[in-house]
Formats: C-alpha cells, sequence, structure tokens
C-alpha cells in the first residue's frame, strides 16, 4: 500500500530535491534495503528529510513492513500502481498521491474524491478496511486460490506430473465456519484450512504447484485415522510419486516446512559461477546455442525459481548463479543493485559498430549483455523471468523459441494465460494456476483470416489488438526472421491488454489498405482498437525494440491513434495459393523480369558511370591544386631567400662606408 508521498525541496547544503513514497508490504514484514531505507545513511544526512516526514518517521523501527522509498527507486522496482475505489467518504490524502507518476482509471461519473491512496492502511483510512474483514465470518476462496482436486483428476493433475506438488488435505469447502475466528483457530486436526497455507500456498512457483483436496467429496484419496487437515508433498519427477515411501507427511500447521521439502525435491541444474567460470560457461552455451541467463545474488544458494527456470528451459537456455558478486563484476554486468537477471550471448562483430574496441576485426566474437528490465516485464516471477528469456532467444536463437513454447512449461503458461480468446486455465494441465491468467506467461500467437478475424479482434471488445503485417507467408524466406519479432513482443507484453496475430500483408492487401499499410512498408506492425476504431502504425526498422516501443507508446498515450475510416475487412483469400501462383508466373515468364533486371542493370551502369567520371574530376582537381600550391611554396620561398640575401648585401655596403670613414678621421 502506498501510504504517504512528500516533496523535500533542495537544502541550503547543495543537496537536491527529493520526492518519497511510504509503502508498506501487506505480508507485515519484508522491507526496501536501499536509500531512504529504515538504515539508510541519507537521513543523518538530510535533517529536513526526517523533519519533513513527521511522525512517520518511526517506521524505521524494526522490520514491520512499513518502509520510505524514493520515487526513482519506487519507478525502477514497480511496474504498476493500482488503485482501490471503496466508497469510505473523502480522501484526504488524494493530492499527496497524485504526485506519483501512475496512472488510474476514474470511474465514470469522473469523481475520484473516493479513491484511497492504499489498501487497508491508507491515510484517514487506518481502520475502515479493518473493521470491515473483522465482520466476515467466512473466508471466501478468490480465484488466486490453489485448484481443488477430485478424485477424478488427482492422478493425471499430480501423479503423472513431473512438478512438485503440494497437497492440502481438509475437511469440506475451504473457508467454512470453523470455531470463532476468521479463517478457523488453526488448531491442527479441526478439519479447515490453517491460516498460513494460502500465503504459502501463493509462494509455490516455477515446477512446484500446490492443490486441496476435499475429503468430503473425495474420501478415497484422504488417509483413514489421520486428523484433518494435513499436506503431503509429492516431490519432483514421476519415480519420487511413484515411491510411497517418498511421500512426505505434515501436520495443517506446517505448511512452510512442506514448501521447504517440496523446493528440496527440485534437481540443482543451475551453473555455479564466479569470477574465474564465467567465461568459460559463456563460451560453452555459445558453442551449444543456448543463451546464458544468470541471476547475480547476495544469497548463497540459489533459490527454489531459479532452480525451476534451469529445469524447465533446460535446451534453450544455461541458468547459472553468481553469488555474492563483487563492484567490479557488478560494473560489468550493468547490475545498480542485487539481485538481478542479467543474459549474457556471443554475437560476431560487424563493420562500422561504434561501440567496438579499436582494432576488432569483423567476425570477431564479442560478448553481449542484456539485464532483466522490470518496466516491461514486470516483478521477477517463474513466469516473467520465462519471457524474458523466451523474448532473447527469439532474437538470438529463433530456432529454439517454437520449442520453448511447445514444451510443457510454455503449454503450461499459455493455457494459463487464455490464449487470444482470454479463456481461462485449460484442462487440468498439472499447475498450480489451473483456472487462473498468469502474468508473464507467452501470448498465443494466430493467422488472421476471413473466418477468425472478428474472433480474435471482436469488434467490441476493450483488447487491442498488435497485428504484424509479413511481407510474406510461409513460404517467404524472411517468413521466420519476421516471425519471431511479433513472438518476442507478445512474450514482452504478456500482462498487457494485448492480442498479437500475424497476416500475410503481402496477400491481404485490402485489409492492409485500412491501416494504411502498403505493400512498399512490409514488414510492419499495427496496434488497433476495434471498440475504438483507432490504430497507430509502425515507422521505423522492422525489430524488437522498435516495435516494443510502438505497443508501449499507445499504452503510455505516447503515441497518437488516428481513426479506421474504412472498416477493415479480411478477404476469403488462399494466400498459399496465391504465393504459388506468383513463384509459378516468375518461373514461366522470365522475359518480362530479365527486361526489368536489364533495364535495371543499364540504369545502375550509367549511375556508376557518372560517379566514376566525377570521382575523376575531383581527382584531378584536387591534384591541379596541390600542384598549384606546391609551385606557389616554392615561389614564396625562393622570393624570401632572394630578400634575405639583398639585405645582406646592403648591410656590407654600409660596413665598408664607415670604415672609409674611419681612415679619413685618423689621416
Amino acid at each position: 500500500s502506498i501510504l504517504q508521498a512528500i516533496e523535500v525541496p533542495p537544502d541550503d547544503k547543495g543537496n537536491e530535491g527529493v520526492n518519497l513514497l511510504l509503502l508498506r508490504n501487506p505480508w507485515g514484514h519484508g522491507e526496501w534495503k536501499g536509500d531512504w531505507s529504515d538504515n539508510s545513511r541519507l537521513w543523518d544526512k538530510r535533517p529536513d528529510a526526517v523533519a519533513a516526514v513527521g511522525d512517520k518517521i518511526n517506521v524505521r523501527d524494526g522490520d514491520d513492513g512499513a518502509f520510505w522509498i524514493s520515487h526513482d527507486d519506487f519507478i525502477q522496482r514497480y511496474a504498476t500502481v493500482d488503485f482501490c475505489r471503496i466508497k469510505h467518504g473523502q480522501l484526504k490524502a488524494r493530492n499527496q498521491i497524485h504526485k506519483v507518476e501512475a496512472k488510474a482509471v476514474t470511474g465514470d461519473d469522473g469523481n475520484d474524491d473516493d479513491w484511497l491512496a492504499g489498501v487497508g492502511g491508507a491515510v484517514g483510512h487506518e481502520n475502515s478496511h479493518a473493521s470491515t474483514h473483522k465482520k466476515k465470518k467466512k473466508k471466501k476462496k478468490g480465484p488466486e486460490g490453489p485448484p481443488t482436486l477430485t478424485e477424478d483428476d488427482f492422478g493425471a493433475t499430480v501423479l503423472k506430473s513431473q512438478n512438485a506438488w503440494m497437497v492440502l488435505f481438509r475437511d469440506g469447502e475451504a473457508g467454512e465456519e470453523a470455531g470463532d475466528g476468521v479463517e478457523g483457530d488453526g488448531v491442527v486436526g479441526d478439519g479447515v484450512v490453517p491460516d498460513d497455507w494460502a500465503k504459502v500456498a501463493a509462494k509455490a512457483d516455477g515446477l512446484i504447484s500446490a492443490g486441496e483436496v476435499d475429503c468430503k467429496t473425495s474420501a478415497k484419496l484422504c488417509d483413514s485415522g489421520v486428523a484433518l487437515p494435513y499436506i503431503k508433498v509429492y516431490g519432483f519427477g514421476l519415480d519420487e510419486k511413484d515411491d510411497i515411501m517418498a511421500i512426505e507427511r505434515f501436520k495443517g500447521d506446517q505448511a512452510a516446512r512442506a514448501l521447504q521439502e517440496a523446493s528440496d525435491s527440485l534437481p540443482d541444474a543451475t551453473l555455479k559461477l564466479n569470477a574465474m567460470t564465467t567465461d568459460h560457461a559463456m563460451s560453452a552455451s555459445a558453442q551449444e546455442g543456448r543463451l546464458l541467463l544468470i541471476l547475480l545474488s547476495n544469497k548463497s544458494e540459489p533459490p527454489t525459481m531459479l532452480k525451476s527456470l534451469a529445469l524447465a528451459m533446460e535446451d534453450q537456455v544455461a541458468v547459472g548463479f553468481y553469488p555474492n558478486p563483487d563492484p567490479q563484476t557488478m560494473q560489468r554486468f550493468q547490475v545498480p543493485r542485487l539481485p538481478m537477471f542479467v543474459s549474457m550471448f556471443a554475437s560476431e562483430a560487424m563493420p562500422g559498430d561504434e561501440d567496438l574496441p579499436p582494432g576488432t576485426p569483423p567476425g570477431a566474437m564479442q560478448i553481449g549483455i542484456k539485464p532483466y528490465d522490470p518496466l516491461m516485464f514486470g516483478r521477477p516471477t517463474f513466469e516473467s523471468v520465462f519471457a524474458f528469456s523466451f523474448n532473447m532467444v527469439a532474437q538470438l536463437f529463433p530456432e529454439n523459441a517454437d520449442a520453448m513454447l511447445s514444451g510443457e512449461v510454455g503449454t503450461r503458461l499459455r493455457n494459463a494465460q487464455g490464449g487470444a480468446a482470454g479463456d481461462e486455465g485449460g484442462e487440468g494441465g498439472g499447475s498450480a494456476g489451473a483456472g487462473k491468467k498468469k502474468a508473464g506467461a507467452p501470448k498465443a500467437l494466430v493467422e488472421i483470416n476471413a473466418a477468425n478475424w472478428e474472433e480474435v479482434c471482436p469488434p467490441s471488445s476493450s483488447t487491442l489488438c498488435a497485428i504484424g503485417f509479413l511481407s510474406g507467408g510461409e513460404e517467404s524466406p524472411t517468413f521466420e526472421d519476421e516471425l519471431a519479432v511479433v513472438k518476442a513482443s507478445a512474450a514482452a507484453h504478456t500482462s498487457d491488454p494485448y492480442v498479437f496475430a500475424w497476416v500475410d500483408g503481402s496477400c491481404l492487401l485490402g485489409f492492409g489498405e485500412a491501416f494504411d499499410v502498403q505493400p512498399m512498408g512490409l514488414p510492419t506492425m499495427v496496434a488497433y482498437s476495434p471498440k475504438k476504431q483507432r490504430f497507430a502504425g509502425f515507422v521505423g526498422v522492422f525489430g524488437i525494440e522498435s516495435v516494443n516501443d510502438l505497443l508501449n507508446g499507445v499504452l503510455s498515450g505516447r503515441v497518437k491513434t488516428k481513426p479506421v475510416y474504412q472498416a477493415p475487412v479480411v478477404d476469403d483469400v488462399d494466400c498459399k495459393a496465391v504465393a504459388a501462383e506468383r513463384a509459378a508466373a516468375g518461373e514461366g515468364g522470365g522475359d518480362v523480369a530479365v527486361e526489368e533486371e536489364e533495364d535495371m542493370g543499364d540504369f545502375m551502369a550509367e549511375i556508376l558511370a557518372e560517379e566514376k567520371a566525377a570521382k575523376k574530376a575531383l581527382e584531378e582537381e584536387m591534384k591541379r591544386e596541390a600542384e598549384e600550391k606546391k609551385a606557389q611554396e616554392k615561389a614564396d620561398k625562393e622570393a624570401a631567400k632572394a630578400a634575405a640575401k639583398e639585405a645582406e648585401g646592403g648591410k656590407k655596403k654600409k660596413s665598408k662606408k664607415k670604415k672609409k670613414k674611419k681612415k679619413k678621421s685618423e689621416l
């Protein structure tokens, strides 16, 4: 929650002004450790900042979840800001929060007086949220809770899955009244969901999944004679699930231990990196045709998420863990703080590259580094780091991109994302997120045709359509490279309201004209709002960075849109047949093509001849100027020499006259 925002002006000692935000972690612990945190030395250097925060300075006492952070660090660490609208009166701190550079959508009435500055602890509303919470007698299981498994799907979902699973066996529906507490009294054996289960289950990520079993409706799955609730851990891999002795059971209030057990079952396939081994790992990855993903951390052991990523992307990405890097290493990897993900890759030096060291020969292998961008991908999670890795693989190793999406994890993430139509979950799937939409998963990519156009991009939909107009179909020699750009853009915008699709722009010319797309401008990208009938076109070189700049600019309002003057209609054309006809025409009637080629050759010959003549004339003129300059310098030199000689002769004559005078006077 954002509790307060203040502006500290520059002081008389030359220190710059700073905007500070007071945040609170909803878990009640875990705080920011950087500038303006509890133990930051900046408080000692800026007594004016201490005075500005006033009584709120007491949040520096202990790990209570509340902390101060500068606005600059805030926008680097957080990708989005959500405003919760609860009608509990006027918002006293409204003007403070409006200073934060975040975009909030107001209600239809345009009145934002009842926007809260935070959730459960906003200024002026500290008690309203808590009192509302106390009135609840039931804990409602929201859409983000673990899925409930049944006798029908337990075997396929859990026992036949490679994932590690932690499953809570409970008595009755989650959230049923028990005791006098909101979520039950948490006593093991009372049958209800323990208080900390939901929090711990939410941490199950990557290749660790969480689920629940209702022992009233699925009694065959539950152990007889064992007090409910209890938790079972099914380790990673099929062998772990076949071995009944390997399945650990924990009491209902030991969710944290159960999660650790599930984490320990994951094989550690990460590379252990340091200053001596990193370059070797980079070289080995380049030879294997894999990306190298590195987590630089101040911890000594790789986290569960990293072990999950190493297993999930093993064939396409080498995953390394670099503990406690020194300042020189952080500078090399362009890392300002820890922890941080970076990708390393090898690329060939190209002539004219200004970033190359002097004397680097063309074709020499260069090391590239790309840090994880939280503004583009959001907070680092298993899904968002997977999307970041896919983005890099699609650019550097496009032949491996499809394999990442077609694998078990890629399929699961696409199902969790819901595809272009926004379906929830998919079927079973064996994932902790079954039935919910996860941010960070690569989005489905479809080819637009006459049959699916209104399905992919419904006229009344508020979703934005990102359409890649490619310069040809699957038969085109540039198809794979162009499609890889669209796929990478889809992976980079998994949390944004875009549906991604592609179309053969050289075939569906009428469809392209609706968006001002001309054949000479292919390939290109268009962002289209079907509900508002407006679009933004793409200008520039067709690449992942420039395409993302367009899509991000549309979302932020930086890129202006214009209306569609004619409704986009996809003609019912067989583009593959059209491409085949073009190819046949090109093979059979080569006279026209040869004639055009000859004309072009004559034209180019004339241009080259003119350039050659102009170059020769310029060289002759420069030669003549050089000769004239040389002759002038020689003449000047001779004139100076003659003048000097003449001056010397005058001095001698004068000396002789003086001598004659002297002799005459002596006589």
